[in-house]
């Protein structure tokens, strides 16, 4: 019987031993936890740098994916300048270390600029999407900056943060998608979403300094805080408020005769706290 359990507890250590043997392998190859989680698995570790990717760290390009621009193709020669992309629809920015600044930039290309060889951009099917893949021991955290021209207008932006900083200016797209994980998002421009804006504030904390009208915004408060001023008054909107642990501070409309509202704004507070203001007073 102890022959037994020697054997099963030698069997055991091995399999330990194998699986971290594997786990070593992978994160030498380029994995991470985060990019476990958030693939589920399905889909290789490397798959980011499977197809047709630009590499902005260093300034330098893999592969491109865009119509030529200004930028350099092949794997060196990529300018100081960054690289641009022409004809997109959608942008997409995943940040999980470091700090990403949506800025105005001049000409007609989108321009990305970053500081590590940790930041990729990819454009496929007009939707350009930026991350970075920091992995903690491959230097400072990446810095990028992204230049959009003046008055641009997407149809949909995302912009997700699990860790890092993310700002931006001026911002306009039909469909605006915000979700802070543990990751402080500032839009300190006119932020404009012509057909719905959602909002989520998950341990981090949310400020929208300048809303523009929007039929529907959807303000969701998970452990962090939120603020966000709506241009117009109280009494363009309907406001449902909904609360748990946390506060939502909004004034009261005027639900009298001639109340007449155009645009909606649904307000969910679980454990943090949801700021609502507005520009003009009734």
């Amino acid at each position: 019987m102890k022959i037994a359990i020697r054997v099963f507890l030698i069997c055991s250590l091995l399999f330990v031993l194998a699986g971290a043997g594997c786990m070593g392998a992978g994160f030498v190859l380029g994995g991470s936890f985060e990019e476990v989680s958030r693939i589920g698995g399905e889909i290789p570790l490397n798959f980011w740098k499977n197809g047709v990717v630009r590499r902005i760290a260093g300034f330098s390009a893999v592969r491109r994916t865009a119509k030529k621009s200004k930028s350099t193709e092949g794997t060196e020669g990529i300018a100081k300048e960054g690289v641009g992309f022409a004809d997109v629809e959608n942008l997409s920015i995943y940040v999980t270390a470091g700090s990403v600044e949506i800025l105005e930039g001049s000409g007609e290309e989108i321009l990305v600029e970053s500081s590590s060889e940790a930041t990729e951009a990819k454009l496929e099917e007009g939707t350009l999407t930026i991350r970075d893949d920091w992995k903690g021991w491959s230097g400072d955290e990446p810095v990028t900056k992204v230049r959009i021209p003046a008055g641009y207008a997407f149809k949909k932006v995302t912009l997700t943060g699990t860790g890092g900083k993310i700002t931006a200016g001026n911002l306009a797209a039909d469909i605006v998608t915000v979700e802070a994980n543990a990751s402080d998002i500032d839009i300190e421009g006119r932020l404009q979403a012509r057909e719905k804006m959602e909002v989520k504030a998950n341990a981090a904390d949310v400020t929208i300094k300048q809303a523009a009208w929007v039929p529907t915004a959807v303000l969701n408060s998970n452990m962090g805080d939120m603020d966000v001023t709506f241009e117009g008054k109280r009494n363009d909107y309907d406001v449902s408020a909904t609360s748990n642990l946390g506060d939502i501070a909004v004034e009261d409309g005027d639900e009298g005769p001639g109340h007449n509202p155009t645009g909606q704004i649904e307000a969910k507070s679980n454990m943090g706290n949801i700021d609502i203001d507005f520009e003009k007073q009734d």
